[in-house]
């Protein structure tokens, strides 16, 4: 008889040994689940800035911004952050440096909601005005934004510049950071 116990109880270790490894499994699947679904349904945007419409003044460029997640982003507003503009004659330039805790520039317009697949697009013009001795620029498109039910602002910064090239025309490129 007590090797009957002894069986019982080699049993119940074993189950619940099993059971433990079950709940393990089962927490580490449901959280990486989680994970992966807010992953999925996480705010995602597109910044693209056309080729300047007057190939001399690069602020003639315009802006498109695209909200291509599945959750409408609310109050979007469109920034520019200065780092570095190159104006004047190449062989002499003048150079304006930005400040990292400077304000960013924007024009007055009504922050728009956006919900999956809509667009906003603005002018650089709008925010900087021409600048039709520029040789160069060194700059972000800052979006501002908010969430449903969420009462935090959030912030994504897209760093952009432009250069003058051996055609004289100006484009813009995507900046690494």
């Amino acid at each position: 008889m007590s090797n009957h116990l002894v069986k019982k109880k080699a049993k119940k270790i074993e189950m619940r040994t099993d059971l433990t490894i079950g709940k393990i499994v089962g927490w580490a699947g449901g959280t990486l689940g989680i994970v992966a679904s807010l992953i999925a349904i996480w705010p995602r945007m597109t910044i693209i800035v056309s080729e300047p419409v007057d190939p001399e003044n690069a602020m003639s460029a315009s802006v498109t911004i695209t909200n291509t997640g599945f959750i409408p982003l609310l109050r979007v507003r469109p920034l520019w952050e200065l780092h570095e503009m190159t104006f004047g004659d190449p062989s002499n330039p003048s150079k304006v440096l930005g400040d990292k805790n400077m304000i960013r520039l924007t024009n007055t317009w009504a922050p728009k909601s956006l919900n999956h697949d809509d667009e906003i697009e603005f002018g650089l013009n709008d925010i900087w005005g021409n600048q039709p001795y520029m040789l160069s620029a060194d700059g972000a498109i800052v979006v501002e934004y908010r969430l449903p039910l969420i009462p935090h602002s959030f912030s994504r910064v897209f760093p952009v510049i432009a250069r003058k090239q051996t055609d004289q025309k100006f484009h813009w490129y995507a900046q690494i950071p």
